[in-house]
């Protein structure tokens, strides 16, 4: 595939992705409303599996669009990476892959719920049951976002039989939440139902906050014996006290305990960059890389990007940080290889003066609901 097609992804050829509004989509980049717009019901899950979606007239009509190098209009992110900083996710996927045809599909899914046991600063709202109640609790508001359905019976039922029928179509199966190993289904299907046979030629990905890997008699050493390959994607902003606000109420001696533990699985730790640990990701690198000898991955990051609005929890853009401060981190962190430069394009955008007049009562309200104040911390933070 010519680099030269500004509109080509390989994403909508070999992955499907479901997020936790209870639909599908091209990928976790994608412009949501628009793809709502384009999709309709054929996009819900519980009216479609997720191979029903993939196959559908509609996503094949994007991948002729993406052939002939016609733009998505669900794919503004990656073309607003691509004009700020001349790449994008879309281009650093390209140097791993360019199919042009379906083959075998990767499946990166929510669709066992939103479950988590914790309460991340940053995280979108309808990815954690416990984010939900905490700003709820500070009557802070997330109507931006809308309010997340729960996984109805029909939905994981359509789910379940999609993918077990389906399943030597399978390449990678790749499961985020909530936290997967906090939600019973989770266990139930991919040792219970997924029959052996089929799980024995699948990868399996877990993305986790690695606190807990049993439920009753379920443990990670079940899905390591019944599947081909399982690796862990590690959720992890910061180290010490900074990660015990960060990803409320974690235990940070059993996290590190389980990454010694886990050691094996883990592909990387990942990161997402926001206000709270952009000042320090090269400590936070050198950190994990001294004492586990894990890599940490910053591709993710806190977007502010809508001009209109305030979506209240992405106060912490690192958009919102003081323009000679900007700068200063752009240059500290030129030698970041380019996939972990995408919180440059945050940087590069204008500061919102009304989130910055919000970000110090937005954590202020956490403080005093976790009894855990966030300026004894972060004494310098330069907003």
């Amino acid at each position: 595939m010519e680099i030269e097609n500004k509109s080509y992804c390989p994403l909508p050829f070999d992955t499907v992705y479901s997020n936790n509004t209870g639909v599908f989509d091209l990928c976790c980049w994608s412009d949501h409303l628009r793809s709502k717009e384009y999709f309709g019901d054929q996009a819900k899950c519980d009216k479609v599996g997720p191979f029903d979606f993939f196959l559908s007239k509609k996503m094949e009509q994007i991948r002729n669009k993406m052939l002939s190098g016609q733009k998505i209009d669900m794919c503004s992110t990656c073309y607003r990476q691509e004009q700020t900083m001349g790449q994008s996710v879309r281009t650093i996927l390209l140097e791993e892959r360019a199919p042009n045809k379906v083959e075998k599909i990767n499946l990166r899914i929510r669709n066992f719920g939103n479950h988590c046991n914790l309460s991340c600063v940053m995280c979108i709202p309808y990815n954690s049951t416990s984010r939900q109640k905490e700003l709820a609790d500070i009557k802070y508001s997330t109507k931006d976002w809308g309010e997340h359905p729960g996984v109805s019976y029909s939905s994981y039922d359509i789910f379940k039989k999609d993918l077990i029928k389906n399943a030597e179509r399978i390449g990678i199966l790749s499961i985020t939440g909530g936290e997967p190993f906090a939600i019973p289904k989770f266990w139930k299907f991919l040792l219970d139902d997924m029959p052996k046979k089929s799980a024995q030629n699948i990868d399996l990905h877990i993305e986790t906050n690695l606190t807990n890997l049993k439920w009753k008699n379920y443990s990670f050493n079940d899905l390591v014996q019944r599947y081909r390959r399982v690796r862990l994607l590690v959720s992890c902003d910061h180290y010490g006290e900074k990660l015990s606000f960060i990803r409320y109420p974690i235990n940070v001696d059993e996290f590190e305990n389980n990454l010694l533990h886990f050691h094996k699985h883990i592909d990387n730790l990942t990161l997402t960059v926001q206000l709270l640990n952009v000042f320090d990701l090269d400590k936070i690198k050198a950190y994990y890389k001294e004492k586990f000898n894990l890599n940490v991955s910053t591709f993710s990051y806190v977007m502010e990007t809508s001009e209109k609005g305030n979506p209240d929890w992405n106060v912490l853009s690192v958009r919102n940080i003081r323009p000679d401060h900007k700068k200063k981190l752009i240059e500290k962190f030129a030698y970041f290889d380019q996939k972990d430069k995408n919180f440059f394009t945050e940087l590069n955008l204008s500061v919102k003066k009304d989130t910055v007049s919000g970000i110090k009562k937005y954590l202020d309200r956490l403080s005093e609901k976790r009894k855990m104040y966030w300026n004894d911390l972060w004494e310098d933070l330069r907003i």
